[in-house]
């Protein structure tokens, strides 16, 4: 028969992971929302328009960063590191994804010949999916210097993401798993799940 303390600590376990998890889907959510507010019509020779290009560039990678940080901490400290690691890929992913396209929706609104169509936010999306995934079928590219340019920084950053944040987040993983079946294993009658922090 399991002891109340061990009820209770498995109760707010779960509780805690399960406001955690509708933190993330919230912050998520909220994210794609935001990518998918009209932004009204732009002129490509205002200047003001530029700097709000550059502006929500540097905003949101900001946020990535820092929700990248906060993916790797929430990766050590899970329960289930693994589980925990999937998760935080598809937030970084989405996030990834969602800004990228927002930026082309920007530039296209700002100049409608910078890409061979005008890009709506789907549209823009299915652009960033198709670099990401370096598929690129041809149907949409980018025309002038900016698109070709935020296009090119997408492939570098895709590469750096795929090679770097995927090896740091798994890493990260695998070295929490091991430290706690390590910490298991120097404490005598304890199994891995036993030294999971609570």
């Amino acid at each position: 028969m399991l002891s109340k303390e061990v009820l209770t600590s498995d109760r707010w376990s779960l509780l805690r992971a399960s406001a955690i998890t509708s933190v993330r889907v919230i912050v998520t959510a909220l994210v794609v929302i935001a990518m998918m507010i009209p932004i009204g019509r732009m002129s490509y020779s205002r200047v003001q328009d530029q700097l709000v290009l550059i502006g929500f560039l540097v905003l949101w990678t900001a946020v990535f960063l820092v929700v990248f940080r906060w993916q790797i901490r929430r990766v050590r400290r899970a329960r289930h590191p693994q589980a925990a690691m999937v998760e935080a890929l598809a937030v970084i992913f989405v996030i990834f994804v969602c800004v990228f396209s927002k930026v082309y929706h920007l530039v296209s609104v700002t100049n409608p010949g910078a890409f061979t169509e005008q890009l709506d936010f789907f549209s823009s999306v299915y652009f960033s999916l198709t670099i990401l995934a370096t598929v690129g079928f041809g149907d949409i590219t980018p025309v002038t210097v900016t698109a070709r340019a935020l296009t090119m920084l997408q492939m570098v950053l895709d590469l750096i993401l795929l090679g770097v944040a995927v090896r740091v987040i798994s890493g990260t993983a695998s070295r929490t798993l091991e430290r706690r079946r390590g910490n298991a294993s120097d404490e005598p009658g304890q199994t891995p799940e036993a030294s999971v922090p609570r």
